[in-house]
């Protein structure tokens, strides 16, 4: 496996049982199961295309593991180079539905072994086949387990699981990585799922999987999607996606609901707390203007507001507040005035799509995390929501939150406007003046404190938990 050419490598999808719904013991990922299906595979041995009777057998095995599994099987016999592959396809989709239209998700691994170990230390071995027990059959058994769990467990949405052959013949005889995989993009012209997670060399003991940067740089909002779901699902929170289109662009909103016991969550009172987990695409302002169309870091820009809410959510989960709060997770906020569109695509498109959704007050939260915070009164917030921007500094001036300056600061375009633009009372919470770093590649976590965090953290949580005596003020 050529480093470059992986696409999304993430195994949260179930690896984690940290995520896990701890309801059903069936929908807990059995490594040891898996590691089964590994060592299967490798006593057919190595599965290059000169053992074509080990490759029969393993595609034989994958074949055999998923037809109990009711899973629509199909392959796809192909010829490359002077190859011949096959790709298999086995579909796990929503009862009902029209697999070929409705929303799905793509979960790929190659089948296929490396013909030549030519990063062998001992280059007499250099000509001989990689065994492939992390490089092949790893990435195999991780997709027949999830089938387990399909087969017992229905998924909200259709999962296409995709063994691909003649990934790992890059640069042999002039050969590409990943033939099957181009192969099946080129059969299937018309196959758009809207997420997928390529599984690759995942079974080390000394297992590390940092953030593939073509997966980074072109699938960002995917990898961070996932880990914000993930850390709210225990948390037993009503979790929804809005997924929408704008300008030329995809995005995907995320809300979470925790909701006062006993009261219907569509009319009770309640409180909104925001935040964009995306990140600028342009490193517009850079000192460095050789850098400035490489993608925004975003530890300050993006990740502070989203970790103020996650953290947010764990204390509401273990206390329940007074009224019902929602935890929006706005998409495309940071686009602006790149191809002329406009900052908050995702705010906007929120709103949009609730028009009904009224929620008492609101709260943005965006680059917070600066060691020496400053968050002065915005002025579109203090113009349209002066009143609950009373009620916030004066918690902070009671908590002695210095960060919360007591001064006027400057009228900012964030997530706060299209809600205060219908009328929804809604403080932006935000660093200003701008640090030097701000739309920059060095919005780095070295700029973070936690102090900070807490300080904002506190007045925002002492806002909820006292909700019924501030509206009595």
């Amino acid at each position: 496996m050529r480093y470059k050419e992986r696409l999304l490598i993430i195994t949260l999808l179930a690896v984690s049982s940290a995520g896990a719904d701890t309801a059903s013991v069936t929908t807990s990922f059995d490594g040891q199961l898996a590691m089964q299906h590994i060592a299967q595979q490798m006593a057919f041995g190595p599965r290059e295309p000169g053992n074509q009777k080990a490759k029969q057998q393993t595609l034989n095995y994958i074949e055999q593991t998923l037809r109990p599994l009711n899973a629509k099987l199909s392959r796809q016999q192909f010829a490359a180079y002077d190859l011949q592959g096959t790709n298999l396809w086995a579909s796990f989709s929503i009862a009902g539905n029209n697999a070929a239209t409705s929303e799905r998700i793509m979960l790929g691994a190659h089948w296929d072994t490396r013909a030549h170990a030519d990063r062998d230390s001992d280059k007499t071995q250099s000509l001989l086949p990689v065994p492939g027990a992390n490089d092949g059959a790893s990435g195999v058994a991780v997709l027949l387990e999830i089938a387990r769990l399909l087969a017992a467990n229905q998924a909200p949405v259709t999962v296409d699981l995709v063994f691909f052959d003649l990934e790992d013949m890059g640069q042999i005889d002039n050969r590409h990585f990943s033939i099957g995989a181009r192969q099946f993009i080129a059969a299937n012209p018309q196959y758009r799922p809207s997420a997928g997670i390529i599984v690759d060399m995942v079974c080390d003991k000394n297992l590390s999987i940092p953030r593939e940067l073509f997966s980074q740089t072109r699938a960002g909002p995917l990898m961070d999607r996932n880990y914000i779901e993930q850390t709210l699902r225990p948390l037993n929170a009503k979790l929804s996606r809005q997924q929408f289109a704008a300008y030329d662009l995809q995005g995907t909103n995320l809300w979470a609901s925790f909701s006062i016991a006993g009261n219907n969550a569509a009319t009770s009172e309640r409180i909104m707390l925001g935040a964009h987990w995306d990140t600028r695409a342009h490193a517009d302002r850079d000192s460095d203007k050789t850098q400035s169309l490489l993608p925004v870091p975003g530890a300050n820009d993006g990740a502070s507001g989203v970790a103020v809410l996650l953290e947010i959510a764990r204390l509401l989960a273990a206390n329940q507040a007074p009224v019902t709060v929602d935890l929006v997770f706005f998409d495309l906020e940071d686009m602006g005035q790149i191809d002329n569109r406009h900052f908050s695509i995702g705010a906007r498109q929120f709103i949009a799509a609730n028009p009904q959704y009224r929620p008492s007050a609101g709260i943005i939260v965006d680059m917070v995390c600066d060691k020496n915070l400053s968050i002065p009164r915005e002025l579109f917030s203090q113009t349209r929501a002066g009143p609950l921007m009373d009620r916030l500094w004066a918690i902070a001036k009671r908590q002695g939150a210095s960060a919360f300056k007591n001064r006027r600061g400057h009228y900012i375009s964030d997530d706060h406007l299209p809600f205060l633009e219908v009328g929804i009372p809604v403080v932006d919470l935000i660093h200003y003046p701008f640090p030097a770093y701000w739309h920059s590649t060095e919005d780095s976590i070295d700029k973070c404190s936690g102090d900070s965090l807490q300080q904002v953290g506190n007045v925002i949580s002492d806002f909820i938990y006292t909700y019924g005596q501030n509206q009595a003020r």
